[in-house]
């Protein structure tokens, strides 16, 4: 088709390419601490870690537990004795508590029998270096995830608090394996756990 002398053809129109619409949800971001589904990263419904107390009045039994839930992504607070614990627990809610059995003041069992009227969706679980001090009807209490003995196991502990976050939560929880260390910190890690748990 030929164009009229002195007659400029039309200009063609510029239509930049269209952008792709950004995601309405961003990728959930890569963490040690995942709910639900396993997904590879932290769950949309579920962007805090849970709270977890331990309670024990021994400070390096608490420091060694603290040190190997917080590198599951656990937020995890601690207390000295069951006294302490039920004032915590007063100003917080914590879907799991580990305690010890033989403390001043206010003992675990009792912890539990109190804590269980003010906190009924909380599950226990109990750590003791005498197994054998805890009642059949408190070990088999539904409100009780396990009686784990001192010194106790790692992947023991870690795979309790996960059967008892699953109970409290309604649907499954992972904890990943923690980053790796170098190894002066691993070899720290490792006499700060062994000079931790101790039979009582």
């Amino acid at each position: 088709m030929g164009y009229t002398v002195g007659i400029p053809p039309p200009k063609r129109l510029f239509r930049p390419p269209l952008e792709p619409e950004p995601p309405k949800h961003a990728p959930a971001p890569l963490g040690s601490f995942r709910v639900g589904s396993y997904t590879g990263g932290v769950s949309e419904d579920e962007p805090k870690p849970s709270k977890v107390l331990f309670v024990d009045d021994e400070p390096r039994v608490r420091q060694a537990f603290a040190r190997q839930m917080r590198k599951r992504g656990l937020d995890v607070q601690l207390a000295s004795d069951g006294e302490q614990a039920l004032e915590l627990a007063e100003h917080g809610e914590y879907p799991v508590v580990v305690t010890d059995v033989r403390m001043p003041r206010v003992d675990g069992l009792n912890l539990i029998d109190r804590l269980r009227k003010v906190r009924p969706q909380t599950t226990f679980v109990i750590v003791t270096g005498a197994p054998d001090s805890v009642p059949k009807d408190k070990a088999a209490d539904p409100i009780v995830e396990s009686v784990i003995t001192k010194p106790w196991d790692r992947e023991e502990m870690m795979s309790t608090v996960e059967r008892a976050l699953t109970k409290v939560r309604g649907h499954a929880v992972y904890l990943s394996a923690p980053p790796a260390e170098a190894p002066s910190e691993r070899r720290d890690a490792d006499d700060a756990d062994d000079q931790g748990p101790k039979r009582r």
